[in-house]
């Protein structure tokens, strides 16, 4: 049998927990890779991850655009480090540097949770 790899845009539900709290989500299968790789790369759950998106975001907000926003914004974070100007060898062997681009992309939702939406410049009245 011969497994077929998932279209791009093909979504997926899944259960989790947020705040305890049994939810289910359904996002595309490429945001849920992401978000595994995320959970291995920063060594905490799915669940956790959620939580800190749910416990950052603006409540106006949809949880499952915050959270395709975080994983576009880690990947951002993440090829920008990439780019920058190459470091002493001792430096590229030591550890990531704190904070992770995870942790950064949820101060940017934080961020744009406490902002002024209404006084947004690209809003014409």
């Amino acid at each position: 049998m011969t497994l077929t790899p998932a279209h791009p845009m093909e979504r997926e539900k899944r259960n989790i927990y947020i705040s305890g709290k049994r939810t289910s989500l359904l996002l595309e299968t490429y945001i849920w890779r992401e978000l595994d790789r995320l959970s291995l790369d920063e060594n905490i759950t799915l669940d956790e991850i959620c939580t800190s998106i749910d416990q950052c975001r603006d409540p106006n907000f949809n949880l499952t655009t915050v959270i395709r926003y975080l994983t576009m914004k880690v990947h951002t974070l993440k090829d920008q480090s990439h780019h920058r100007s190459p470091r002493p060898k001792e430096m590229a062997e030591a550890p990531m540097a704190f904070p992770s681009a995870f942790y950064k992309a949820l101060e940017n939702i934080r961020d744009l949770s406490h902002a002024n939406l209404n006084d947004r410049p690209d809003q014409n009245s």
